[in-house]
C-alpha cells in the first residue's frame, strides 16, 4: 500500500502532476478511460489518487475531479465522495438537449435520480421548462455535486 510519506519521498507535486525525485521526470500516462494512471512497485495506481495520498493521506472514498475532466489533477480540483455525489458530478444529456428532461406524449417530463431513486418533478410545455425545473430539484438534492 502506498503511503502518505512514501510519495513525499519519492515524488514532487506540482500543477496537477507527480515528478520522481530521483529522475525528474513526470510519472504517468493516460489510461483507456481518460484517467491518468503509473506503475509503482508492479501495481498500477490513478495519478489523481495518488496525488490525494499525497496532500491528505489515503481514503477509502471515491476521489472526484470538481470540473469532470479526468486529466485535471490539481489538487483544487479533487474533493473525496462518496459513489451518489460522483455520480451526481456526471454530465449526460438526452435527446431533449437537457439532462433530466425527456418528451412524454406531447409533453416534456423532468425526472431526476439520487441515491438509487427516481423522483418525478412534472410535467412542462416546453424542454426549457422542464430544465429549469430539473435544475432546481438538482441544486436541492445534489448540493456542491450538482451538474447540469
Amino acid at each position: 500500500m502506498i503511503t502518505r510519506e512514501f510519495l513525499i519521498k519519492n515524488y514532487d507535486y506540482e500543477d496537477g502532476n507527480l515528478y520522481s525525485k530521483i529522475t525528474g521526470n513526470k510519472v504517468g500516462g493516460p489510461n483507456g478511460d481518460g484517467r491518468m494512471k503509473t506503475k509503482i512497485d508492479g501495481k498500477y495506481y490513478y495519478i489523481h489518487r495518488l496525488i490525494w495520498i499525497y496532500f491528505y493521506g489515503d481514503t477509502d472514498k471515491i476521489i472526484d475531479h470538481k470540473d469532470r475532466d479526468l486529466k485535471n489533477n490539481r489538487i483544487e480540483n479533487l474533493r473525496e465522495a462518496d459513489p451518489t455525489q460522483s455520480s451526481c458530478n456526471r454530465f449526460e444529456v438526452g435527446k431533449s438537449g437537457f439532462k433530466g428532461v425527456d418528451k412524454f406524449g406531447n409533453r416534456w417530463r423532468a425526472k431526476i435520480r439520487y441515491k438509487n431513486k427516481y423522483y418525478h418533478i412534472g410535467y412542462f410545455s416546453t424542454p426549457e421548462e422542464a430544465s429549469t425545473a430539473y435544475q432546481l430539484k438538482a441544486d436541492e438534492l445534489h448540493k456542491e455535486f450538482v451538474c447540469y
